[in-house]
């Protein structure tokens, strides 16, 4: 198998909850990832999962608390800002809001040029005015607007000019931080098409963050569930979507909705009680058993120890889809005495 263009491993970040006093927020404790060269893999789950976290800490744009980075076999933990910045054309980041991330001070021209200018590229005029308006039409803009200002821009459009300042470097890696969520819905398609126009044209890997499962299963190709800093379930989108193993990733799969009517009056709901745990205290064992229907109605005695006192790891079952959980199972599967025997991994 091919080595990586992003490997993780082990990577935690905590940090202070106020001002550095009090406990520590854990928001991730030991993420492992990896991400193929031209592949999208989704990193989903709820707000607070720890998704945006791992974003920015592999980013570098906050320092990782422990674990290890690499981006084609080099180390990024541990580097110096001067060692870090060149490794930055290879790494770019979209942000969730288009209205927020772009400076509105400055043209979609400035705004596009910026990192090429960083970076001492197309220091000339007419250069710097030919890579932008080049950008422009990639994303589907006219260059013509070039000399607008954010303000003038719809949002769909704004999020455009977002893309095409990240791929101004021709980055490896692109980190898609929740790029359609404060889009309207009839502008999120255009937007997702573009996504995959350019991965085909230039392909980029994407590390899409994202809560909307149906986008996921029309962009990506694996799919990573995060739970309170952990990831819970990874695997093919094909796979994960087909046969999700973790009584989580049922319950987010059974919250989204089906475009057939009969099928969606016959689908079976798992509804999670309660909110996430605080992550300056997070439960023991299995992080999930506090919420998990599986753990409050199916499991003996036996079985809620085992949840409660033993940290669940993240083992393979096949094609690629790891689970961590000690009961895994399809949706109906009773995990009460025998379950191990009868899942049949001694996880």
């Amino acid at each position: 198998m091919s080595e990586p263009l992003l490997a993780v491993r082990g990577l935690v970040k905590h940090y202070p909850a106020r001002r550095r006093r009090g406990p520590l927020v854990h928001a991730v404790c030991g993420v492992d990832l990896d991400l193929a060269a031209h592949e999208t893999l989704a990193l989903v789950g709820e707000s607070g999962s720890g998704k945006s976290t791992v974003a920015r800490t592999l980013l570098h744009l906050e320092q990782p608390t422990a674990g290890s980075v690499t981006l084609r076999g080099q180390e990024l933990v541990g580097l110096r800002p001067a060692e870090i910045r060149p490794l930055r054309r290879d790494m770019q980041i979209v942000f969730q809001d288009p209205y927020a991330s772009l400076d509105p001070r400055m043209t979609a021209e400035q705004i596009v040029a910026e990192p090429l200018h960083i970076h001492g590229l197309a220091a000339g005029a007419a250069e710097r005015q030919a890579a932008v308006s080049s950008l422009l039409r990639l994303v589907g803009l006219d260059p013509a607007t070039r000399d607008r200002h954010p303000a003038s821009f719809s949002g769909g459009q704004r999020q455009r000019i977002a893309i095409a300042r990240a791929l101004a470097l021709e980055p490896a890696l692109l980190v898609l931080d929740e790029p359609l969520s404060a889009l309207d819905v009839s502008i999120q398609a255009g937007v997702v098409t573009l996504l995959q126009d350019l991965q085909q044209r230039l392909g980029t890997a994407y590390l899409f963050i994202a809560h909307d499962l149906a986008v996921v299963r029309h962009l990506a190709h694996r799919v990573a569930v995060a739970y309170l800093g952990r990831i819970v379930e990874t695997g093919p989108v094909d796979v994960l979507f087909g046969r999700p193993s973790h009584p989580y990733t049922q319950a987010l799969l059974s919250a989204t909705p089906v475009p057939d009517p009969a099928v969606e009056r016959r689908r079976q709901r798992i509804r999670l009680v309660g909110e996430p745990p605080d992550p300056t205290d997070p439960p023991s064992g299995c992080r999930f058993r506090t919420r998990c229907p599986r753990y409050a109605a199916e499991l003996d005695d036996a079985g809620r120890e085992r949840c409660r006192d033993q940290t669940p790891a993240l083992l393979d079952s096949g094609q690629g889809h790891a689970v961590a959980c000690h009961f895994a199972g399809p949706v109906g599967f009773v995990a009460g005495r025998g379950a191990t025997s009868a899942r049949g991994r001694g996880q």
